[in-house]
């Protein structure tokens, strides 16, 4: 899903209104981009990483300000805020597919915040590092994402939400402040998620050599191997973003929202 919201906020942020066919190359594209980056160096692939993650914080503060704004009545909104918290499960869907939908894609959310526990060989003082990071990213995480959920709440309808789809932020935004916003917010929103699928890669393909170094997986001599860039092979991403790049080009696009690209 994540090279999705970043190809589809993307070519929102250059206004253009792409063909399906254009939208799976481009996730195609940015998932080759995550393993490019990730072939670069080690360092510059954590150097990335922070600094996109710096703009995901950037993007929820945005958002979070919005909608206080709109609370305090600076800013104007056709939306009665209240309604949407009056009756906030009204309409809601009776289908377990739904409900199994959503938990992925709350389990998607916080991918790339976890990343810590599965890199912890190459960090200084481990043990203080992942509690410290547990606790304090985690946990301001998720009470960062909660807030943002009410703000989407406060800022739009349910059926404006919905509509949006994986524009979500931009869209929104973009109703508030105008077509340039809503590009620039685009922008951000792919940047971010950007970041994050750079810091899901970094982990994962780590994973992945150690379980070849294990014997567990196939072609483990080709997949235990390290790169000059002090990354994993660049067979390893291959191997993690192989069964995303086929879904991405043969499923229908409906079904792309459970899967991890």
């Amino acid at each position: 899903m994540a090279s999705i919201v970043v190809a589809d906020n993307t070519l929102l942020a250059f206004n253009i209104v792409p063909s399906e066919i254009v939208q799976r190359l481009a996730a195609v594209g940015i998932m080759a981009l995550v393993a490019a980056c990730l072939s670069i160096s080690r360092e510059w692939s954590v150097r990335i990483v922070n600094s996109l993650s710096l703009l995901k914080l950037a993007t929820f503060l945005l958002i979070l300000a919005t909608a206080f704004a709109i609370v305090v009545g600076v800013l104007p909104n056709n939306v009665d805020t209240g309604s949407n918290f009056r009756q906030p499960f009204a309409g809601s869907s009776t289908t377990v597919y739904d409900y199994t939908v959503s938990l992925f894609k709350v389990l998607e959310s916080f991918l790339g915040w976890n990343s810590a526990g599965m890199v912890l060989g190459e960090v200084k003082n481990p043990q203080r590092t992942l509690k410290v990071a547990g606790l304090l990213g985690v946990g301001s995480v998720g009470i960062l994402y909660l807030l943002i959920n009410v703000s989407y709440f406060i800022v739009a309808t349910p059926d404006d939400i919905s509509r949006a789809g994986v524009q979500l932020v931009a869209r929104l935004l973009g109703n508030l402040f105008g077509s340039a916003a809503s590009r620039v917010t685009a922008a951000m929103v792919a940047l971010s998620t950007f970041g994050s699928m750079i810091s899901t890669a970094f982990a994962v393909t780590r994973v992945i050599r150690e379980l070849a170094l294990e014997g567990i997986i196939p072609a483990a001599g080709i997949l235990s191997k390290m790169s000059k860039s002090g990354n994993p092979a660049s067979a390893t991403s291959v191997f993690m973003f192989g069964p995303s790049v086929v879904a991405v080009l043969l499923l229908p696009f409906g079904r792309l929202t459970i899967i991890k690209c």
